[in-house]
């Protein structure tokens, strides 16, 4: 059995730049994200019922509370982003989640990769109570305006990368729904490079050397 897809892989230059944001107010997807959803079960799924903090009506969910399939693992994967063209980047969403029960409480992690190698390290991890934005409720969550937390986690370690993908990973346990909304990848611009350029001499003669002690600031990365 074979198959043919014509333009199914998109090479980069480089990624793309930040800020890169996500409000879940539209059907789909912004460009370059999307689902990984191994087992073809329940998977994350934008969401008409609700927004951050009550102030929209869209947001992203995972199903946890019909997902009948323990320990599932599925993810909302970014584009590749650069981040070597700002400084102190961050990572903030807003958050809502109320366990079911102390058995069946479900976990959200976060994974980052840069480079080349698909090697995806965990920047966060949280599960149960500490995950959970109120008490657990043994019917089918859906949070109220003041039900919801804004998250924020530092990402300055990465600022160099110019090729960083990031997954937001549910692990389900048959617990209660999660929900994002407002996600946000920023980073404060860089300068523009400053060119400045001192010369070992202003007089020399034919056949002579002379040398460039360049002292350009704000990292340029070429030089003509």
């Amino acid at each position: 059995l074979s198959t043919e897809k014509e333009g199914y892989i998109t090479v980069y230059e480089q990624g793309a730049s930040l800020p890169v944001s996500l409000n879940f107010e539209d059907s789909t997807l912004a460009e370059g994200f999307y689902y990984y959803n191994p087992r073809r079960d329940e998977q994350w799924r934008q969401t008409r019922i609700v927004g951050g903090g009550g102030k929209s009506q869209g947001s992203l969910m995972f199903p946890n509370f019909e997902n009948a399939v323990l320990n599932s693992t599925d993810a909302l994967i970014s584009p590749v982003m650069n981040f070597r063209s700002g400084t102190e980047t961050t990572l903030s969403f807003d958050l809502a989640y109320a366990a079911f029960d102390e058995r069946y409480a479900d976990t959200l992690g976060i994974y980052i990769a840069t480079g080349c190698d698909g090697v995806f390290r965990n920047i966060y991890y949280k599960g149960g109570t500490q995950l959970a934005t109120t008490d657990p409720t043994r019917i089918e969550f859906t949070p109220n305006p003041n039900e919801w937390r804004r998250e924020k986690i530092d990402l300055r370690d990465f600022d160099q990368f110019e090729w960083v993908q990031i997954a937001i990973v549910n692990f389900s346990s048959h617990g209660n729904n999660l929900f994002l909304d407002n996600l946000e990848i920023a980073s404060i611009p860089k300068p523009a490079p400053v060119p400045d350029m001192v010369l070992s001499t202003d007089s020399i003669c034919p056949g002579d050397t002379i040398q460039f002690l360049d002292q350009s600031i704000n990292d340029p990365t070429s030089w003509v």
